[in-house]
């Protein structure tokens, strides 16, 4: 990983001088590698850890592991005060849950081995990887203030697996599922920036973000030693929530490379907008989604070629 990083930030440093403009030249530009450790909470893990949408349902434990993501990242001045600037991340390790819970259910398809009633204890863990995309407008009303227009794309892509002990009904269980999520929005807000020496400017944004989306997910459960009995849902959303970002950043003249570092959090409620579950699940609950609030954030960094 320490190699690729090198390579890629030594890469962006001999484009950036293949690019350079004559003095002349009045557009700034910024392109570089931008680097982050998250820390996440979605809004759907109650879902996987079998604790919403059930005739009952009690998360005992609950631990995650963030991931580390890695991508690009632009910042190029338009015309006048406009500029606009955005970064790519792809997750280059999967964000890690693990919990047990305790859980009952209707359901039709284990009517056969161990009646419609479940009741057991769950333990389980899953893996899902992430995909982010910002894209940032940003108008300097002021000396030290920006507008902040965005729009912002994520993607989710996971896995799990659980052993069920029953209490009622089957006395052993297993599943495992397949699941996705996508999120998609735009964001308004205000931003500050301030340069304290030169070179050295501390910025931090404080956004209102709206994010639509859907939620997929394939749960398959063991019918008999030999059969898996998929159970399939599909929950629409949206979410307004909070965005929140700090940056310091450190631009080396000789080199024409910006360093930085930050942190930013975000947060969004979630408001169900169509539910549809598997017919075998009858206790299943429409619109578990409700209030649910999604986690997200972590620490930044990277570096960035001016020219």
């Amino acid at each position: 990983m320490k190699k690729l990083t090198v390579v890629m930030l030594a890469a962006v440093f001999a484009i950036g001088i293949c690019f350079t403009p004559s003095a002349s030249h009045a557009v700034e530009a910024k392109v570089g590698l931008y680097m982050m450790g998250d820390w996440w909470q979605p809004g759907f893990i109650k879902f996987e850890r079998e604790s919403a949408a059930k005739l009952f349902g009690d998360n005992l434990k609950h631990d995650s592991e963030g991931s580390f993501m890695f991508g690009p990242m632009f910042w190029v001045q338009l015309t006048g005060a406009w500029s606009l600037g955005g970064q790519v991340l792809f997750g280059l390790s999967r964000n890690e849950f693990k919990y047990s819970s305790i859980a009952a259910d209707l359901n039709l398809a284990r009517a056969f081995p161990g009646g419609i009633f479940s009741a057991y204890y769950d333990v389980g863990e899953s893996k899902c990887r992430r995909y982010d995309t910002d894209l940032t407008a940003e108008w300097a009303f002021h000396k030290y203030l920006n507008l902040l227009i965005g729009l912002r794309f994520n993607y989710d892509d996971g896995e799990g697996d659980s052993i069920r002990l029953g209490f009622a009904g089957p006395l052993l269980d297993m599943k495992k599922e397949e699941y996705s999520a996508w999120y998609f929005g735009p964001s308004i807000g205000v931003g500050f920036h301030y340069e304290f020496i030169k070179g050295l400017t501390l910025s931090t944004g404080l956004s209102a973000i709206i994010q639509f989306g859907e939620y997929n997910n394939e749960k398959k459960y063991l019918w008999s030693f030999l059969t898996m009995i998929p159970y399939e849902y599909k929950v629409g959303y949206f979410c307004i929530g909070l965005d929140m970002n700090v940056k310091l950043a450190y631009l080396i003249q000789p080199a024409h490379l910006e360093v930085f570092v930050g942190g930013r959090y975000m947060m969004l409620p979630h408001i169900a907008a169509g539910d549809d579950s598997s017919g075998l699940d009858i206790s299943y609950k429409d619109e578990w989604i409700n209030g649910e609030i999604e986690h997200w954030g972590g620490i930044f960094f990277g570096a960035a070629y001016k020219f």
